[in-house]
């Protein structure tokens, strides 16, 4: 993972996962988290529904507040 940007507004890392590896499941109470596909696919689960998206595609999971 590489920091890209870090301000009082928005914190951006780049991230290069394996194919098959996951990210353990999280929320965010106070920021939006997002993600963008740079290649390769991408499956996410939100509340229970699995979306699946393709390279160029982007993705977003609102915050709790």
């Amino acid at each position: 993972a590489k920091r890209i940007i870090a301000d009082e507004r928005q914190l951006v890392t780049l991230i290069s996962s394996p194919p098959g590896t996951r990210n353990r499941p999280h929320w965010h109470r106070d920021f939006d988290d997002g993600w963008v596909v740079l290649g390769g696919r991408l499956e996410w689960e939100l509340t229970g529904e699995v979306q699946r998206i393709g390279s160029g595609r982007f993705v977003r999971s609102r915050s709790k507040v």
